[in-house]
């Protein structure tokens, strides 16, 4: 299990709060969520974002198990990032990963998130627990040459 919420939660939601959530993320600025379709439409993999107090967290990475070790993840969380930077510029993202997903936890490392050091329950799995990643910023300044004479 590696999201804080459960299919029988999610599923018991009514369609209008679904569609009023995708609506909310597809056409503003403090949220977004991309999705991978296969030839014939199915979802095959997805990933979101949303602003908690003006700090960015990716949420909902997800990738259908027979698509996964394909780069379908790793191309919609560089989609993901790429619509954070224009969005939320110099900010930190952050991430919460299961321990038991490590195919997902070492995508996340080559694009940069590094463990923070924090850990919280699972919520509805105890005594699981998701640890939070972290991707700084980059630095936009260029190194400068030292001058000589």
């Amino acid at each position: 299990m590696a999201f804080g919420s459960t299919f029988a939660t999610e599923s018991a939601y009514a369609q209008w709060k679904w569609r009023a959530w995708c609506q909310d993320v597809a056409t503003g600025s403090r949220g977004a969520t991309f999705v991978a379709v296969d030839h014939s439409g199915r979802f095959v993999g997805m990933v979101g974002a949303v602003s908690w107090e003006g700090t960015p967290i990716i949420m909902g990475m997800w990738t259908r198990p027979e698509w996964r070790n394909r780069g379908i993840g790793r191309k919609l969380l560089k989609r993901q990032l790429a619509w954070l930077d224009k969005y939320r510029r110099g900010r930190p993202v952050f991430l919460y990963v299961n321990p038991s997903q490590a195919g997902a936890e070492r995508m996340y490392a080559t694009m940069g998130f590094r463990f923070s050091g924090f850990e919280m329950p699972l919520g509805h799995d105890p005594p699981a627990v998701v640890r939070q990643m972290v991707r700084r910023p980059r630095s936009r300044l260029k190194p400068r040459r030292a001058r000589g004479r």
